[in-house]
């Protein structure tokens, strides 16, 4: 009984310290939304939405009524949950992040003008290493893809969530 409790213990263990990924991919052509879960340094991987894949219809549950006397947070949760927030957001380690937009208006005099004016501004914060605008002279156009990769240890997370749990007493 006791090496069944101890792995059981290492098991959550390796659950808890091992990274989470989510990975989102957005394309304009084809309209596409992809977000998949990997669990376990990425062993385990699953689709959470996937607009290419068919959908099956679903049943509308029945509505549930509204209590009178409904349960509200504390206060002190509140105001704690901004700053938890922006706590959670720096343990989140951004792995890839890139994308590509491509633009063109009726006039190719227009689209260039509309580059150069988009192209300065993002070069000196460092876009060209994670956006890459492309004109399209000969067509009116505006296509895009996307691409981001996060990554985040659980275990980092459970100090927080102690204290929003405790705040919620």
């Amino acid at each position: 009984m006791a090496w069944m409790l101890l792995g059981l213990g290492a098991v959550l263990a390796v659950i808890v310290v091992a990274p989470v990924r989510l990975r989102a991919e957005v394309n304009s052509t084809p309209a596409r939304v992809r977000v998949e879960l990997g669990l376990l340094w990425g062993l385990v991987r699953f689709a959470l939405l996937d607009s290419a894949r068919p959908r099956k219809p679903r049943r509308e549950a029945p509505k549930a009524k509204a209590k009178a006397g409904s349960w509200r947070p504390p206060k002190q949760f509140l105001r704690l949950l901004p700053g938890a927030a922006l706590e959670a957001l720096g343990k989140i380690r951004v792995e890839t992040c890139r994308g590509a937009l491509w633009f063109g208006l009726e006039d190719p005099a227009m689209t260039g003008e509309l580059y150069g004016r988009l192209a300065a501004p993002l070069a000196a914060l460092g876009g060209g290493r994670w956006l890459r605008l492309v004109p399209v002279f000969d067509r009116e156009t505006l296509e895009g893809e996307a691409e981001l990769a996060v990554s985040l240890v659980p275990a980092r997370l459970l100090p927080l969530a102690a204290r929003l749990v405790w705040a919620l007493r």
